[in-house]
């Protein structure tokens, strides 16, 4: 029963998390009819936005089809009187409502009137009941109410009922804004309203593939007529824009983003383990019954029926396991705990979703437990079938060359999954141990860091140099900083799921067919490198003074500078960002050593650095890092102070970099965790396996071994033929588990980082590792048997 409930409570807690985040479906009225319209720059493989005008075109033309609302999820700072917090907005359009079969508790939803008005003095709200709970006290009427929107004064007019209205699965949204609200927040021009995804519910009778044909045969026309309102660069960009129609059934979900593929395989990995705790059990039960046969033979010499008997091995196996689904439950809400936590870190907001076993996955369960018990118990009743009434005169010592060659496969088909999980649990573990020793390592302490949140009250627009040199000059001031750096993405794009965002880099003294490199462009402040311990090969550091007056410039990694230069120095050469009209000259200054930048995977990606100070319209929300020097804890405090002082930014979050490095790593370690104690326990359980049949194997045929001592056999040739039964039992598990690993191994294969020397070396250890095993499995009831005396074989006449 504990060992079901081992293997029971791990798989249970990881599909738990996994139907949680991938499979559930919305809580809207026919999910399944509910879809997303998203556009793509071919070019990078980036996604775009879709603008109001070529909206609402679409809409126009698929009104047949499907209903249309634009749809623009954003973070927002909201204040009534002297209450604040940070909340989860929507901007929408007035159709989004009825989309989602959103249910208003008070007021009315939005209209077509207050989108067209949104960017206008006087914006409206549609709140949750949720967050007007939080904002004031018991009995207060929302209607009319004033509430603060990020520094912006908004009338609530409507308030939607709790569990409903809201499309994202991991973080709750509590306020409904006009789009145009939203996107004047982002810094969007009336003309240029755009939302990254359009949304719609289908109409009867229509598909999903049926809409995806719709929108791609109306694309090119509605791009062509809606583009000539839009800014020229916008128009340019449009051409390469293409549209994806994908169903929403289970709503928006960076979680399933970042780790649906990471869980499937940890779920995949924990119903391997029970697969595994499921033959041994048999095993075991089989084991029984062979010990039991004398008493089922007396009972059919007694009257029963073969059929009672199955009955009651079937019944004993569903029992058992469902008694063994009563322990792994609390095990599983518990894991379901743990995993939340580490899927909260660095998040604004709480889960909206719970990721304990909900009442779908409890049936779940219940079914798969049963079919265990049944699956166990069904193997004790075949071998009872077999039974005969005159068995029960019979010895009950003899040898069971049949009886044992069935639990004999059994144990084979163990060893070969748990040489699987022993693979794979080495793969994986050394794939997190790998990229742990990836990320930039620091000359000494941490750093602590978090990303700029503007204060809403702030009304002074950007950043420039002079703001920027002083933060880092008053954080540098403060006690237990030892510097103080600012950079765009480094780290925060360390727990990136999509693709990071490019440049195309290009050399100008090259004519005709000259190399292009798509990198990332980082854009850090003076010291960044130093700060990180990022060595520089040549040329020269940023200063301030590489600001927007002075030439443009660029520092390379190491790799980014083999690509462009191959054969020659690279500093003192110009290269081109972009093409046509909106390039850019820069002259490299600088080289460094490759780094983790945009991924704990990839250290030797391509990588440009520009001075923060030349690209401000990029940098209006930089990453502030203080390495320090000493205890983190004490900087803490100085280091908010220094942020807010001025008054334009505020400080949401802080994190470390190890900490951080611990969440971008959060997949790995989950996999590696459980993979190891997945492995760990199919290892124990095929141990105990072995010196179960081999110890059971012994007992029945005492009396052969009696004969074969009284024959002249010696106690090495009796110890010799026990242990050889349990090596034979194991090289052939091993014989099937190692084309199982290989192929199991490629299907993982994103998940780790390895070359086919470390594929084999976790075969070649694993295999070691399970003749050791056998071996010692094998030495206790070896040596029992080596003590037999011939007159033991008397006794078992």
């Amino acid at each position: 029963m504990l060992t079901i409930a081992l293997a029971l409570g791990a798989c249970l807690s990881t599909f738990s998390v996994y139907y949680a985040t991938v499979l559930r479906a919305v809580s809207a009225p026919s999910p399944g009819r509910l879809v997303s319209i998203t556009l793509t720059d071919t070019r990078n493989s980036q996604p775009a936005a879709v603008y109001r005008s070529s909206f609402a075109a679409l809409r126009e033309a698929l009104a047949g089809q499907s209903t249309l609302a634009m749809y623009s999820p954003m973070l927002v700072r909201v204040q009534r009187g002297s209450l604040w917090l940070d909340a989860g907005a929507e901007g929408v359009t007035a159709d989004y409502f009825s989309i989602v079969g959103a249910r208003l508790a008070q007021g009315r939803f939005l209209t077509e009137s207050d989108v067209d008005t949104g960017a206008g003095p006087a914006p409206v709200a549609v709140v949750s009941e949720r967050i007007w709970r939080r904002l004031t006290d018991a009995g207060v009427r929302a209607l009319g109410e004033l509430i603060s929107v990020e520094g912006t004064s908004v009338t609530v007019v409507g308030v939607v009922a709790d569990s409903s209205g809201t499309l994202d699965s991991d973080i709750a949204s509590d306020l409904y804004l006009p789009v145009t609200f939203v996107r004047s927040l982002a810094g969007d021009q009336p003309v240029a309203v755009r939302a990254p995804y359009v949304i719609g519910r289908l109409a009867d009778g229509a598909s999903v593939e049926q809409l995806a044909a719709a929108v791609g045969a109306l694309w090119p026309g509605i791009r062509v007529d809606t583009a000539s309102a839009l800014p020229v660069a916008v128009q340019q960009s449009m051409e390469f824009h293409s549209p994806t129609v994908e169903s929403l059934a289970r709503g928006f979900s960076g979680i399933r983003r970042q780790y649906g593929e990471s869980l499937a395989v940890l779920t995949a990995l924990a119903a391997l383990l029970l697969a595994v705790a499921a033959i041994n059990v048999a095993g075991v039960m089989a084991v029984s019954a062979l010990a039991r046969r004398h008493e089922v033979a007396m009972r059919l010499t007694l009257g029963a029926s073969m059929a009672s008997i199955l009955r009651q091995q079937l019944l004993d196996g569903v029992l058992l396991a469902l008694a063994a689904l009563g322990l792994a439950l609390p095990t599983a809400y518990w894991a379901s705990q743990v995993v939340t936590a580490m899927f909260s870190v660095a998040r604004p907001l709480p889960l909206a979703q719970s990721l304990a076993p909900g009442g779908m996955v409890v049936a779940a369960s219940v079914a798969c437990a049963t079919a265990i018990g049944l699956f166990v118990g069904v193997v004790p009743g075949l071998l009872a079938l077999r039974t005969r009434p005159e068995d029960a005169v019979r010895s009950t010592r003899t040898s069971t060359p049949s009886h044992d060659r069935a639990t004999s496969l059994f144990l084979v088909a163990q060893v070969a999954v748990s040489l699987v999980l022993v693979v794979g649990a080495t793969l994986l573990s050394g794939t997190l141990r790998e990229l742990r020793v990836n990320y930039a390592r620091l000359p000494g302490g941490d750093v602590l860091w978090t990303r700029l949140a503007r204060n809403p009250a702030d009304k002074s627009g950007g950043v420039d140099r002079a703001y920027l040199q002083g933060l880092t000059d008053r954080l540098g001031a403060v006690s237990g900083v030892e510097s103080a750096v600012l950079s765009a993405y480094f780290p925060a794009f360390l727990g990136y799921a999509g693709k990071l965002p490019q440049d195309d880099y290009s050399r100008i003294d090259m004519n005709g067919d000259r190399p292009v490199v798509a990198a990332l462009t980082e854009l850090v402040s003076p010291g960044f490198f130093r700060a990180f311990g990022i060595a520089s090969t040549a040329g020269r550091d940023f200063t301030w003074d590489d600001d927007d007056s002075a030439p443009a410039v660029v520092a390379l990694n190491e790799a980014m500078a083999s690509k462009l230069f191959p054969q020659r120095n690279s500093v003192g050469q110009s290269i081109r960002i972009g093409s046509g009209a909106g390039a850019t000259d820069v002259t490299v200054i600088g080289v460094v050593a490759d780094s983790t930048i945009g991924s704990l995977r990839e250290p030797h990606s391509p990588v440009a650095f520009r001075p923060i100070a030349q690209s401000l319209a990029r940098a209006r929300f930089p990453l502030v890092h203080a390495r320090v020097k000493g205890d983190v804890a004490s900087v803490r405090e100085g280091y908010v102070k220094a942020v807010e002082a001025p008054g334009r930014h505020f400080v949401r979050g802080l994190f470390t970099l190890a900490e951080w490095t611990e969440f971008a790593l959060l997949r790995e370690r989950m996999a590696a965790w459980l993979a190891a104690w997945a492995a760990g326990l199919a290892v124990l359980l095929c141990g105990i396996g072995v010196y179960g049949l081999l110890a059971y194997s012994v007992t029945a045929r005492t009396r052969e071994i009696g004969v074969r001592v009284a024959m002249g056999a010696t106690a090495t040739d009796v110890a010799t033929m026990v242990i050889r039964k349990g090596m034979a039992i194991v090289l052939l598990g091993i014989a099937v588990g190692v084309p199982c690993a290989l192929a199991a191994a490629q299907i993982v294969g994103a998940q780790v980082v390895a070359s086919n020397g470390n594929y084999w070396r976790a075969l070649i250890g694993g295999a070691v590792m399970f003749l050791v095993i056998a071996i010692a499995a094998a030495a206790i009831p070896g040596l029992r048997a080596a003590g037999i005396a011939p007159w033991e074989a008397l006794r078992d006449q």
